[in-house]
């Protein structure tokens, strides 16, 4: 089982994958990292997802849950906190388990036998699969919606969506034939619902699908501008590290 931890103190670091390590030698830690930026950098640009994340919520940059806010994953995750006050909303965030510290090796212990029941009942070979099929239950992927135009409203086929915006107001999907409506869901919303195979937030401002991309151009500063042609006749600048998860989509539906 390949892990990652989240953790700011570097001898609690070594506690846990010693305590890991002397439960299960097959134990691999994949990834430690100390704050929100090192974790997003980590799991936006890592080519072996982790199949369970350790995490610290309180690292020297803000709380965890803000890496998961700014990346979408469905990874189980243990949060392991000298905090209790933060249980319920951990839970929000794929949370397993929720372990006080100090940990010991039979609390721990406990929470891998939990993920491995997890795996063995359900019968699949990779914990995150088991997540990915709960969060798709609960939470399907928008297949249609309708948006409001100037003169009334548009049916929209997620499949014609090209950008989703937000406004001052309200959020603004552009589709593939130009036409434009507002929806009155927030980009959040957009993020936790759509198909992550097809769309990809790309700023704190939109959300693009990538095939609908005419072509992407890098920019004297190092970002990416992806421009979507004619008679959508638009463009949207991307942060490198985004433009590596967009290359990774093209990569895996050439496998």
């Amino acid at each position: 089982m390949n892990i990652m931890i989240i953790e700011d103190e570097s001898s609690n670091v070594d506690r846990l994958s010693r305590l890991l390590k002397n439960i299960d030698g097959d134990i691999r830690i994949l990834a430690a990292t100390e704050s929100v930026k090192d974790s997003v950098n980590f799991l936006e640009n890592t080519s072996t997802k982790p199949d369970l994340i350790f995490a610290d919520i309180y690292l020297a940059d803000g709380l965890c849950f803000s890496i998961f806010d700014k990346i979408k994953t469905d990874i189980p995750i243990i949060f392991v906190t000298a905090f209790d006050q933060y249980a319920l909303k951990a839970f929000e965030y794929n949370g397993l388990a929720y372990i006080l510290k100090p940990v010991t090796e039979k609390e721990l212990r406990k929470t891998l036998d939990k993920v491995c029941s997890m795996k063995s009942f359900f019968e699949i070979s990779n914990i995150t699969e088991l997540f990915e099929n709960v969060i798709n239950e609960r939470h399907p992927s928008l297949q249609r919606l309708l948006i409001r135009s100037e003169n009334g409203c548009i049916p929209a086929e997620m499949s014609r969506i090209c950008i989703i915006e937000c406004g001052i107001r309200d959020t603004k999907i552009i589709l593939d034939d130009g036409r434009a409506g507002i929806s009155e869901h927030t980009l959040r919303y957009f993020e936790d619902n759509i198909n992550p195979d097809r769309f990809i937030r790309v700023s704190r401002q939109a959300i693009i699908a990538p095939d609908k991309v005419s072509e992407f151009r890098q920019c004297p500063d190092g970002k990416y501008e992806a421009f979507f042609s004619a008679p959508v006749n638009r463009s949207v600048v991307i942060s490198p590290e985004k433009f590596q998860r967009i290359r990774k989509l093209f990569t895996a539906a050439d496998l």
